[in-house]
């Protein structure tokens, strides 16, 4: 099936650059609406059956990728007022 062989780091990393190029479309396209785009990317490589199969290692932990600072945001919250 595959010709050539596959590096899945490269299919990642296009995986990821992929949704931000999707987000910033979608943003135009929404442009002057009152809809909000983000593209989120909560941990590299989190610790789950399908990274651990297909690289062997991992780069974080769920528990990482899911705290509150990633998704606060989604739910209507801002972080600037956490920042200063």
């Amino acid at each position: 099936m595959l010709e050539r062989g596959y590096d899945a780091m490269k299919g990642y990393s296009q995986s990821k650059l992929a949704q931000v190029i999707f987000t910033f479309g979608l943003a135009e396209q929404l442009r002057g609406t009152r809809v909000t785009v983000n593209a989120l990317h909560p941990a590299s490589l989190m610790d789950t059956k399908m990274v651990q199969s297909t690289f062997g290692y991992n780069m974080s932990t769920v528990e990482e990728g899911t705290d509150w600072h990633v998704f606060y945001p989604c739910l209507g919250g801002s972080l600037q007022s956490r920042i200063e």
